[in-house]
């Protein structure tokens, strides 16, 4: 098998790439692999391509000046052969550029005339220089033949020309050179002037620049001069005098602003400012201006927190708390919390890290009031946060739950299938302050569930759902900052659910709305309950305003109610209907629809005449009262009219009077010769208006009793004890 060539490997590589002549024909089923032997003998392998060629990853990364031997290894089946290996020593890393990321300014170039024989600039060299570093101006000119000259540390250079002639351009640019590195600035262009006999500048004063103040934080200088009517063709140059020595230039703008770009600067460093006017070859300095480089507020913009102060009570020996400390710090901040007594002494302590402090305080009492804020520093520089005003508090006793009776809770009934567990809880009274009450449920897998009391003692904890047979232990916790105390627990089992839905027969009728007036807050109106109503039923009124809102109120036992809502706006339809609750069952009448009528000026019914009802003979076996108006035409717009029964009791039923004039009020069961009073009212906007009332009595019932006469015997009941569900016995 044929030797492998290998690349040469450096310092920090971590894969050797080779090559290996695969000697032809390779027998049928033959594979090849790269081993290197790398120092230590350890071991790595790669596959060896089909042209030869072949990558070694080594893990660690290699190391110049150590030896590293690679064969390769063909296998066939169970058989394997060996190459001879090749050696090689890993060489030292390639250099980098050190100017790669260096920025070569572009140069500034001084306007040159005919008959000159150089071409002068000036050249921001950037800090700082990568090391062995050079720099060189290049000037070409428009034969594509160039000169060129060193550039001093300075930035100014002069390039030696042939003599330059009027009209001709020539290109300017600075190359930074670091060994075999080399890296160009951008091109400045120029185009020769011609010569101008006389200085135009003579007489000319250049203006002394006005300069803005510069911190340390500053990287260059800006300020402006002002342009008194410059000689045509007159440019000007600002010229910075660094600390040490160098000049940094800049053009300035044809507004007379100008940026010279310094680098960093120093606090107390001294700058001289001037400016130099350039024109057909002659130039001119103005009068310089002196800049001190102030040191730069660290803290300027930063913005200090405003700290959280935890509860301070009588006897308390520090005042703690915390402040969230905004990203990113200036380096070299350090913060402090300030609290200042009431007698005006302060008192400092260091914020740590974290945000967290804690300040010393001595003989505070109930009812003082304490400042206190965060404070920045750094380097002579502080910013304040806003204050935080505290009161201290009474003292408390270390555990106020101490002799504090959590007392045991009452829970309701719980059944298969319910999700939640339910009770009451009578608090001992005081309760200690800041304390809170939650009730928790232990499960039959041993986990816990929890929900805080109400403040009437109630509770709600959900459970997920539970199964018939569940054991549920249930107690009352009191917490009180670290201190908490529980109640003796209840045990609960989970009851088979049993429940029927007491109102799915029962029929919640529609109500009657009272007609309504744009402008009004409320909706009111009348249902007939149906008799009887299972038992612990609750009626509420639910109103459905145009956009979609709802609001309800609950029905008054004799089937009216009043709902508050927004205010009605004419022509827009309202929607009521009457929901029937009993425990977690709900039922809805229809929705009855009524148009908001706009305000009226006058009564529309002040000369309408309601006619008197006729009503159908009443018995004892009937359970509503049916009859017949005749509605008086023309009827005014928007008029609707109801029925009015009043029962013996007092109380009243009602129900809409049809377009024919018919109309059917249940009233619940009637007793004999009880004496009933019937009228219809008329009802437009908030305006109404009754007919004369109908006396009725109740005849006898017409439906025979077939139990009149019948005698259901007393029953005999079997013996009850305890833990029976159910009672048995006999009738004879």
């Amino acid at each position: 098998m044929a030797t492998p060539t290998i690349d040469q490997a450096r310092d920090g590589d971590t894969n050797i790439t080779e090559q290996v002549t695969l000697s032809q024909p390779i027998p049928a089923g033959t594979t090849f692999e790269a081993i290197a032997v790398l120092p230590g003998g350890r071991q790595v392998t790669g596959a060896v391509n089909a042209d030869g060629s072949f990558t070694v990853a080594t893990g660690d990364p290699l190391v110049a000046g150590t030896q590293v031997a690679v064969h390769i290894k063909a296998v066939n089946g169970t058989f394997s052969k060996e190459s001879t290996p090749a050696t090689m020593t890993v060489a030292d890393a390639l250099p980098t550029n050190p100017i790669e990321n260096y920025d070569v300014p572009a140069p500034l170039v001084t306007p040159a005339v005919e008959g000159d024989k150089s071409v002068k600039g000036h050249v921001n060299l950037v800090t700082p220089i990568p090391a062995n570093t050079t720099f060189k101006a290049l000037v070409t000119y428009e034969d594509g033949t160039t000169a060129e000259v060193a550039v001093p540390e300075t930035g100014d250079f002069e390039v030696p020309t042939r003599t330059l002639v009027a009209d001709e351009k020539v290109a300017v640019k600075v190359i930074a050179q670091n060994g075999m590195n080399q890296k160009e600035s951008p091109t400045t262009e120029i185009t020769i002037s011609k010569a101008v006999a006389t200085d135009p500048l003579d007489g000319y004063t250049v203006p002394k620049p006005s300069v803005d103040p510069v911190t340390s934080a500053d990287t260059s200088v800006t300020g402006q001069i002002t342009l008194n009517n410059p000689p045509v063709g007159t440019t000007f140059i600002a010229n910075v005098k660094m600390a040490d020595g160098s000049i940094k230039k800049a053009n300035v703008m044809p507004d007379g602003n100008f940026t010279v770009a310094t680098g960093a600067l120093e606090a107390n460093a001294v700058l001289e400012v001037t400016i130099t006017a350039q024109n057909s070859g002659y130039e001119k300095v103005s009068d310089p201006t002196t800049v001190t480089v102030s040191r730069a507020d660290p803290l300027e913009n930063y913005v200090v927190a405003k700290p959280s102060v935890d509860p301070i009570k009588e006897g308390d020996q520090a005042v703690t708390g915390n402040v969230t400390l905004n990203k990113p710090v200036p380096d070299g901040t350090t913060f402090e919390a300030v609290v200042t007594l009431p007698n005006g002494d302060q008192i400092t302590a260091t914020v740590d890290d974290q945000g967290q402090f804690t300040v010393p305080v001595a003989g505070i009492k109930e009812g003082d009031k304490l400042t206190i804020k965060v404070v920045a520093h750094n380097d002579g520089f502080d910013k304040d946060s806003d204050p935080v005003n505290v009161t201290v508090d009474k003292a408390v006793p270390t555990n106020p739950l101490e002799g504090y009776g959590v007392a045991q809770p009452v829970v309701d009934p719980v059944k298969a299938g319910d999700t939640a567990v339910t009770g009451k809880v009578t608090l001992e009274e005081p309760i200690p302050a800041g304390t809170t009450f939650e009730a928790e449920v232990t499960l039959p897998d041993g986990s816990m569930k929890t929900g805080m009391l109400n403040p009437d003692g109630t509770f709600t904890v959900d459970t997920g759902t539970l199964a018939a047979g569940d054991e549920l232990i249930v107690h009352v916790i009191a917490h009180n900052g670290a201190n908490q105390k529980e109640s003796n627990p209840i045990h609960v089992i989970v009851a088979a659910d049993t429940t029927t839905n007491p109102i799915e027969n029962y029929t919640v009728n529609a109500p009657v709305v009272n007609p309504m007036t744009d402008g009004e807050t409320q909706v009111t109106g009348q249902v007939n309950l149906g008799i009887p109503i299972p038992n612990r039923t609750t009626f509420t009124a639910v109103v459905t305003l145009a956009d979609g809102t709802t609001t309800s109120a609950p029905v008054a036992a004799d089937g009216q109610f009043t709902v508050a809502t927004n205010t009605l706006v004419a022509e827009t339809t309202v929607g009521v209907k009457i929901v029937a609750t009993n425990g977690t069952f709900t039922k809805d009448s229809s929705i009855v629809y009524q148009t908001v009528s706009p305000q009226l000026d006058t009564n529309p019914l002040a000369n309408y005449t309601v006619n008197q009802p006729t009503v159908e003979p009443v018995t004892a076996d009937q359970t509503s009262v049916k009859g017949q108006v005749t509605l008086a035409t023309p009827i005014p717009d928007g008029t609707t009219f109801e029925a009015t029964v009043t029962l013996p009791n007092g109380a009243q039923k009602t129900a809409a009077v049809d377009a024919n004039g018919s109309f059917e009020v249940v009233t619940g069961r009637l007793t004999a010769d009880s004496n009933l009073s019937v009228k219809i009212t008329a009802k437009n906007s908030t305006y109404t208006k009754d007919s004369e009332n109908v006396s009725v009595t109740v005849g006898a019932s017409t439906v025979e009793n077939p139990l009149e006469n019948y005698d259901v015997a007393e029953p005999v009941v079997d013996p009850v004890k305890e833990g029976d569900k159910q009672a048995t016995g006999s009738g004879h």
